[in-house]
């Protein structure tokens, strides 16, 4: 049962640039506590028209959007693209989406990306980074109380999958993520706008088959939800059979078979098969686990899942306040960096020069055609600080390489 679960974390490490979801299973939580009581009644507030059938299927379009952002995180899918949903121009990605749907669906899959944005930017500099230090001494030697993705990949992906594992098992007071999540729904059209008008690329620039990208996405997820709430059983059995007494093992391990999946949502994603020869070339990424070895995971320390709990709830604090400030017509997103919850700024974090880097190569190579105005002011301020912004290149043909097409990017800017 260990393989899905361990060729998960290989594969999601393949992208050491790319930043780390806070948790899978917080942001979908964060939606389902607030949709009957917040988030149903503002799409309805929107859209009084709506009938009744497209609300329940407008939560589904909201648990798409609090698992969207991660996407590039899993096989078929873009780096690119989910580098810069978390890194850059983040908070004018996030609002427009929200400012521009056009109906209930969008909308809800609008606030559902909202809350990734919240929980990510939240999370990580209040638990994870926290986190890190402390399960791994070493790091703490290096880097002190607080360890970003940038600073440990590896590190971060485990204390982050220990965190998911940490929420199955206190389902109760955390919502139930189990019923009906594997049916979230993403509204192509939709995204594909906002993210060319934010960015200046499709979908399709980016993504090899965006279909089969977004189902693969689904099969790992209820391979986590499957892999994860039996571990979680295994691990924090006490602590499950006190919140739920007289639960057995059968009714909390959840077992969505791969024929009920194929049944429901199709054969196009990437199956497990395919995934295990990734485990003989990267399973040595993961300390301690090679191919087809059990995970060493214990439970978290006390004082760490204090510092998930407390995080998750301010994070769901801070949402709710933002959609009373989307409300009042008061929300300013800014453009934070979502590792760290800072605002983003030339080199002060490396995978966001490095993302804004990758963005001006696309652009490059269609030669600065056809992009936002708002990004082309974007990338110039971002570059404006040349020594600070390419701090994180050490390739000397790499920088060159960059620099050449800064100054392609700013000699066609003057000549408009």
């Amino acid at each position: 049962m260990w393989l899905i679960v361990t060729v998960t974390m290989v594969t999601m490490l393949m992208t050491p640039a790319a930043g780390q979801a806070f948790s899978v299973l917080a942001h979908q939580a964060v939606v389902d506590q607030a949709w009957d009581h917040t988030l149903l009644p503002t799409v309805r507030k929107r859209f009084p028209r709506a009938t009744q059938p497209e609300l329940e299927d407008a939560h589904a379009y909201a648990r798409g959007g609090s698992h969207l952002p991660d996407l590039g995180y899993f096989p078929l899918g873009s780096h690119l693209f989910t580098d810069l949903l978390h890194y850059v121009r983040t908070g004018d990605f996030y609002q427009r989406a929200v400012n521009e749907a056009g109906s209930a669906k969008e909308y809800a899959f609008a606030l559902g990306m909202l809350a990734h944005y919240e929980v990510d930017a939240i999370g990580h500099p209040e638990a994870t980074n926290l986190a890190v230090p402390i399960i791994y001494p070493k790091l703490a030697e290096k880097y002190g109380d607080s360890a970003t993705y940038a600073d440990s990949p590896s590190a971060h992906l485990e204390t982050e999958f220990r965190f998911d594992i940490l929420q199955v098992a206190h389902r109760q007071e955390i919502p139930n993520v189990f019923e009906h999540s594997i049916e979230f729904k993403v509204p192509r059209d939709f995204l594909e706008r906002v993210f060319q008008e934010t960015y200046g690329l499709k979908l399709d620039d980016l993504f090899v088959n965006y279909d089969v990208a977004v189902n693969t996405y689904r099969w790992g997820f209820r391979s986590l939800i499957n892999e994860g709430t039996g571990i979680a059983w295994e691990l924090y059995r006490q602590n499950i059979e006190l919140l739920e007494p007289g639960i057995k093992r059968e009714q909390f391990v959840q077992t969505m078979s791969r024929s009920d999946f194929i049944k429901e949502f199709g054969a196009n994603f990437l199956e497990p098969s395919h995934f295990a020869r990734f485990i003989a070339v990267f399973g040595n990424l993961v300390p301690n686990i090679g191919p087809l070895r059990r995970l060493p995971f214990k439970p978290l320390p006390n004082n760490v899942q204090q510092l998930y709990f407390r995080a998750f709830r301010n994070a769901s604090d801070q949402y709710l306040k933002e959609i009373t400030a989307l409300e009042n017509g008061k929300m300013l997103l800014p453009d934070l960096i979502l590792d760290t919850g800072e605002r983003a700024r030339p080199g002060a974090y490396p995978p966001t020069d490095k993302a804004y880097s990758e963005l001006l190569d696309r652009h490059a190579r269609n030669h600065f055609a056809h992009m936002p105005p708002a990004l082309v002011e974007d990338l110039l301020r971002h570059f404006n600080d040349r020594d600070a912004s390419l701090r994180f290149v050490d390739n000397r043909q790499e920088r060159e390489k960059i620099v050449q097409e800064l100054n392609q990017f700013e000699a066609a800017v003057q000549r408009e």
